[in-house]
């Protein structure tokens, strides 16, 4: 996704090079030359994304330059890339001492405290880069992931749709969009959405993704399976696609098929609750293979004594069969484990809605 600009990008600013020239006069001709040299190695070593290696390098520059914008950016950057949130924030509120209309910075701090899920913090620090810099695209991005994660999401939406008119092309955004209007089920919308992503790359995987899920929510399940059969194409080894076959297949009683993706996916992972789950709804349900379920069942244990993703999936398929009273006790023990589980609690409700009118 976007983000802060990187160092490279900083360097480029007028303001920064204003910074790097004031600092570097009051130097001598071999400290120049030292400064220039540290410099130049960090940078190297930050765009060859070896981030550690060069934070030590530019800290040797900084201590020439101490009020040099470019180091600090560029220290902020490589501290962010390797999770030292608070180290680069530090390295910010420094840079916007010398810089206090520095909006790359106060994106930059913003990145950060997302990365640390302090949504509200966040979002204050986006406002003040777009304070500055109204139009900055990397502060509307981070704006948007700031207020979906304070579960702001009109204020999201909001913000997501004002970069679209900024840049239609914004593939990253796009696909935010596209996956709010699946979440609400507006299958129609989003299924708009991710197209416009495919039609500047027909290989996002993001998009690619989102458009099966879909087609799986509207019931299309053989352009489902086209979608994601494209995606394997690409990432043969991606289990969350091969888990996906698996389901449709196993919806429409192809078990067979539904067990070879299954089974693929275990020899990814032999844990996969994903897989484990469908495999035990097949034999249990499709193929009344008791002791094949028993089997599954014990290592599905194993992995999760409250088997809540297997009464999740088990209730999904009494729901798709029709068998609404099982479904609903499937969920009811779901709640009784988890009291807070919103997917249960949103399934449970609709199903009593449906006992309700029959």
């Amino acid at each position: 996704m976007p983000t802060a600009p990187t160092d490279g990008e900083i360097q480029g600013s007028h303001q920064s090079t204003i910074a790097i020239d004031r600092t570097m006069k009051s130097n001598t001709a071999p400290e120049y030359d030292l400064l220039s040299n540290r410099m130049r190695e960090g940078f190297r070593l930050s765009k060859n994304k070896r981030f550690r290696e060069a934070i030590p390098v530019l800290k040797n520059a900084l201590e020439l330059s101490p009020s040099n914008n470019k180091i600090l950016s560029g220290l902020a950057h490589a501290a962010r890339k390797i999770g030292k949130l608070d180290d680069a924030i530090g390295y910010y509120q420094s840079l916007l001492k010398y810089s206090p209309r520095d909006y790359r910075a106060y994106c930059g701090i913003g990145d950060c405290l997302k990365g640390k899920k302090q949504w509200q913090a966040a979002v204050s620090h986006y406002l003040k880069a777009l304070e500055i810099n109204p139009d900055d695209e990397y502060s509307l991005a981070g704006l948007g992931d700031a207020y979906r994660g304070n579960k702001q999401i009109e204020e999201a939406i909001a913000a997501w749709k004002k970069l679209i008119t900024l840049n239609p092309n914004n593939t990253y955004v796009l696909t935010r969009l596209g996956d709010r209007c699946r979440v609400n089920k507006d299958w129609d919308a989003a299924i708009e959405y991710y197209q416009k992503v495919l039609s500047i790359n027909d290989k996002d995987m993001f998009a690619l993704t989102g458009i099966g899920d879909c087609y799986r929510g509207k019931e299309r399940g053989s352009e489902a399976i086209e979608v994601w059969k494209k995606i394997i194409s690409i990432t043969p080894a991606n289990k969350y696609i091969l888990g996906r076959l698996g389901d449709v297949f196993r919806k429409e009683k192809y078990w067979r098929d539904a067990i070879y993706y299954y089974e693929k996916v275990l020899k990814i992972d032999p844990d996969d609750l994903y897989a484990l789950t469908g495999l035990y709804c097949i034999y249990s349900l499709g193929l009344l293979d008791n002791a094949k379920a028993a089997a599954i069942e014990t290592r599905i244990t194993k992995i999760d004594p409250s088997k809540k993703i297997l009464l999740m999936k088990l209730g999904d398929a009494y729901k798709h069969e029709q068998r609404f009273a099982e479904a609903g006790e499937c969920y009811r023990t779901i709640i009784a484990i988890d009291p807070a589980n919103e997917s249960a609690l949103t399934k449970l409700r609709e199903i009593d809605s449906i006992l309700a009118g029959q």
